[in-house]
């Protein structure tokens, strides 16, 4: 999405500028570049992950780096900008040695190894969070002058953040982001509480973003307990979901926070642990750093060890404007 979005922003700035997608063949990546007009300048190539065994892995990591020489030689760009996952580091390595100027992102505080790869190739480095850079250039004088902070590319402008919001007299809104795999532990988490909190069914109303395969389940499961609830998989138009929500429990990815952030809204981060340098708990506690008023912490290792407390605290805040509620920092809550 924020390649997306980039891409928007610098035709508009530029008539006579056209902008190609290089992507994987993941269903999200299909989704999101699906409004793409024209779809002659997306190009998929097959996942790079390790699912299927190393061989097949650097096989399509070879034939992406032949397929992307070939493409980017017949259409020379005036320079390629890259994002991070492993699909970059083919991408750039042919960028690299066709001498083609390479942009590269970084939006989360702890860099992922692809990006850790490619940043020697890249002619600028563009981060979100300033602690990026140490851990890019790990004291490289030369790299930290490649780099740049920047605000987080994210899909709204201000016309967005002027919407009318429609208020549901006597219900609190909560939205949880669901959607990704790594968020079927705070699913799960939600039914746990809402059955332990019968209370729940005469006060809150529920947007949830759950899985593709779980939309149905979900829907049933809130039928079946009374309580008002829109369940989704995957929707563009989401600035309106955000307007609702007086409440939001949510992953810590960097697109989310982002958004989070713009709309102004009162949120539990329950970061994903143990995967991926734990960027997440990176992103979670810098970002609560910069907004205390909006965001709060809770790591799942805290709730799992006890779940009780970890309801407890789901309550309050829920209740609470976060600023007025100095107990909670016994319950386990991250406090930044």
């Amino acid at each position: 999405m924020p390649a997306v979005v980039m891409a928007q922003r610098e035709e508009l700035s530029n008539s006579n500028l056209t902008c190609s997608f290089i992507a994987t063949d993941s269903d999200i990546d299909r989704t999101v570049l699906a409004r793409i007009k024209n779809q002659n300048l997306v190009h998929y190539y097959p996942m790079c992950g390790v699912n299927g065994g190393y061989i097949l892995v650097f096989w399509r990591l070879f034939w992406a780096y032949v397929s992307s020489y070939r493409y980017l030689k017949k259409l020379r760009p005036e320079r390629v900008v890259a994002t991070g996952g492993l699909l970059c580091v083919p991408v750039l390595l042919a960028a690299r040695h066709l001498g083609i100027s390479i942009d590269l992102y970084e939006f989360n505080t702890v860099p992922g190894r692809a990006v850790r790869m490619v940043a020697p190739w890249a002619n600028r480095i563009f981060v979100t969070f300033e602690k990026a850079i140490d851990a890019l250039c790990d004291k490289d004088a030369s790299c930290a002058q490649r780099c740049q902070v920047v605000e987080y590319p994210h899909r709204f402008t201000a016309r967005d953040l002027n919407m009318t919001k429609v208020e549901a007299i006597g219900k609190l809104t909560i939205f949880v982001m669901g959607g990704s795999k790594g968020a079927i532990w705070i699913n799960n988490a939600m039914e746990k509480l809402i059955k332990a909190q019968p209370q729940w069914i005469q006060s809150v109303q529920i947007i949830h973003q759950v899985g593709e395969d779980d939309v149905q389940k979900w829907q049933r499961f809130y039928q079946d307990h009374a309580i008002p609830a829109t369940v989704f998989a995957f929707t563009h138009d989401i600035a309106n979901l955000y307007h609702a929500a007086d409440r939001v429990i949510s992953r810590a990815g960097a697109g989310s926070i982002f958004e989070l952030a713009f709309f102004g809204k009162k949120t539990l981060l329950i970061p994903l642990e143990g995967f991926a340098d734990d960027h997440q708990v990176g992103n979670a506690h810098a970002i609560a750093r910069t907004h205390k008023n909006l965001f709060s912490v809770y790591l799942q290792s805290s709730a799992e060890r006890d779940f009780s407390a970890f309801e407890e605290f789901v309550s309050h805040f829920l209740a609470y404007d976060l600023s007025v509620r100095p107990e909670l920092s016994r319950m386990g809550i991250e406090r930044i």
